[in-house]
């Protein structure tokens, strides 16, 4: 891909049936295949003609370490990937206004949670029925380029083919 903005959206918790009420949370594939961060509330974005990489994100607050113990931050996870920028969930809106008023391309995947479903109709401004439809044909077929054919590194990474013994 040439040029425009890639949207790589992770996953939230998912509710069963009331907030705090939550299945086990799984990432989004795609988001955990390129940015291998397995935490709620992510965003990535790689900028093709700037050339950088910005991961969204925030920082717990006391209130959630109290919870769930000490976390690494956005910056320490920022690091462990190589990405050089962060910045705060919220500032992802903005981002995706400025591109969309510059008639900058994004591209998304096909979103397939209601939550990011929604989360993109407010962000581009289109009615959220078409949001499916306004995802990137061109981004797809470049991600399964990418995931269809492993590297030597990619496989021992994977530790694909290692043997998975089941117990009772």
């Amino acid at each position: 891909m040439n040029s425009g903005l890639l949207l790589f959206l992770g996953n939230e918790e998912s509710p069963m049936n009331y907030t705090d009420n939550t299945y086990h949370f799984r990432q989004d594939s795609n988001f955990l295949y390129f940015f291998g961060i397995d935490k709620t509330g992510m965003a990535a974005i790689i900028d093709l003609d700037n050339d950088t990489t910005t991961l969204f994100g925030d920082d717990l607050s006391v209130d959630h370490i109290v919870w769930t113990g000490p976390q690494p931050s956005m910056r320490e996870l920022a690091d462990g990937i190589g990405v050089a920028t962060t910045a705060p969930f919220a500032e992802l809106t903005n981002v995706l206004r400025t591109a969309t008023e510059a008639n900058r391309s994004i591209h998304y995947l096909p979103p397939y949670r209601d939550n990011n479903s929604i989360r993109l109709s407010n962000w581009l401004g289109q009615p959220l029925a078409t949001v499916a439809q306004g995802a990137s044909a061109e981004l797809v077929e470049a991600v399964i380029a990418l995931r269809a054919y492993k590297t030597d590194e990619e496989i021992a990474e994977a530790k694909i083919g290692e043997t998975v013994t089941l117990t009772e």
